[in-house]
């Protein structure tokens, strides 16, 4: 018999966690439909061991987030104090997501 895959769960999100268990993993999507520029590839996810480089201080590590400059390492002190700036000009925090959580999404 074979292994079923749950059909709500996208067929990447493997991709995602498999570059997790490796020192330094890179998933990168390839686009297949004409319409959207076949054979462009678009880097989506990378993981390095112990986090990235931050892209605001340079000196801390952190993990891949979604910011408005889309995806870049940021290390918990500079979310930390991006996140009181924002709230102090605007009002509101941003939401600094985990790149890696797009993976745990669950299609209706």
């Amino acid at each position: 018999m074979a292994a079923t895959r749950d059909v709500r769960r996208p067929r990447w999100a493997g991709s995602y966690h498999l570059a997790t268990s490796l020192p330094h993993g890179l998933v990168l999507r390839v686009c297949l439909t004409p319409r959207w520029g076949a054979g462009s590839v678009v880097e989506v996810y990378e993981h390095i061991a112990g986090g990235g480089r931050c892209a605001s201080c340079i000196e801390g590590r952190g993990a891949l987030v979604h910011t408005a400059d889309g995806r870049r390492f940021l290390c918990v002190s500079c979310i930390a104090s991006h996140r009181e700036a924002c709230l102090r000009l605007f009002g509101h925090e941003p939401d600094y997501g985990l790149v890696i959580d797009d993976a745990n999404v669950v299609w209706p």
